[in-house]
């Protein structure tokens, strides 16, 4: 979804989808992409997987995770 006003960015409707960011197209001219997505509603433990094709046709892919909780400081 858009959160592109403060009506949406509230929305009491749960956000509860599995796939959270997905671009096909994400590029770089220096060895260095950088990307930003809200997370859902879910709290718990989620995991980036990054692969693609660099220069050369050398074959790349990397994870990590990362965890969505609700005791915000």
């Amino acid at each position: 979804p858009s959160y592109d006003n403060p009506n949406k960015k509230s929305s009491k409707i749960p956000d509860l989808r599995s796939t959270l960011y997905w671009n096909p197209k994400l590029s770089s001219s220096t060895g260095v992409a950088k990307f930003s997505f809200y997370t859902g509603d879910a709290v718990g433990s989620f995991k980036i997987k990054v692969s693609g094709i660099a220069e050369g046709n050398r074959f790349f892919s990397g994870e990590m995770t990362f965890q969505v909780r609700t005791d915000i400081e």
